[in-house]
């Protein structure tokens, strides 16, 4: 048996014995939490799509998937950088589906994807679209510009040999100066976060943080995220002696909803 497909089907576990000889595997839409049962198996292909329960990567034999040329996560529960660094060591892996996934969510398409692409050096394929050297030397690029800015941010921090390696093909990246400090007050707004269930009851968490008033509402949502621990919410915006506003359209700055300090937003899971 060379092909198994067994998708749709609820399966939780990966506890059957597979056939040694078994090349292509397709469990999608099922409820698979570990992947590592395949890492022995040489599989070329795997598609582990739509199982939300799929955590994690990392936790498979560092000497495992030598085999694996083509991998799907796309609309799995992967939250962290650490499953894609897991990749990056696997020296045939060429083709990878890791879209719709807590890893990338409230991410810029095009930072997500330089960042995707400055861990996996061997990837030729990316969600589906190519990644020739022109494209991958492009991201590797961007990928740097986003680290001199935000170099203790968790979803820019690379590990230190990969970093070199990339600093030694394009050189080292330029770090903005700070602005000054009048004008960097200036543009912030002191602000609480809240989580509740509505709008008139209390608060069951909160958190101060200082905003950047033309930030996005959508640069605003992984912060909400980690407050809420969901990707379903709404957030909507008080001011002083004024009422409550709905925070209703990503694409505009918070300077829109006229956001200032000692505001509250409110963040409510659907």
């Amino acid at each position: 048996v060379r092909a198994l497909s067994h998708g749709w089907s609820r399966l939780a576990r990966i506890d059957a014995e597979l056939p040694a000889s078994l090349a292509e595997l397709r469990l999608e839409y099922n409820m698979v939490g570990d992947w590592a049962p395949l890492a022995r198996l040489p599989l070329v292909r795997v598609a582990l799509a739509g199982n939300a329960e799929l955590a994690r990567l990392d936790n498979a034999p560092a000497d495992g998937f030598q085999t694996l040329e083509e991998l799907d996560v796309s609309h799995t529960g992967i939250a962290h950088w650490r499953s894609v660094d897991f990749l990056a060591r696997l020296p045939r892996l060429r083709a990878l589906r890791i879209g719709a996934t807590p890893l990338v969510a409230g991410l810029p398409a095009d930072a997500a994807r330089a960042q995707l692409i400055a861990r996996l050096p061997r990837v030729t394929k990316l969600d589906g679209s190519a990644v020739d050297a022109r494209h991958r030397a492009d991201m590797e690029r961007y990928f740097l510009a986003l680290h001199a800015r935000n170099p203790d941010a968790d979803d820019v921090k690379l590990d230190c040999a990969r970093y070199a390696q990339l600093v030694s093909v394009h050189g080292a990246p330029r770090v903005p100066p700070p602005p000054p400090a009048h004008k960097l007050d200036a543009r912030l707004a002191d602000v609480e976060l809240q989580l509740a269930a509505d709008l008139s009851g209390p608060a069951a968490a909160s958190v101060r943080r200082p905003l950047i008033r033309s930030m996005l509402v959508r640069q605003l949502r992984p912060l909400a995220m980690r407050l809420a621990k969901s990707r379903r919410f709404q957030m909507h915006l008080k001011r002083p002696q004024l009422d409550w506003i709905a925070l209703d359209s990503d694409s505009r700055p918070l300077s829109f909803y006229s956001i200032d300090d000692h505001a509250v937003i409110r963040i409510i899971p659907d």
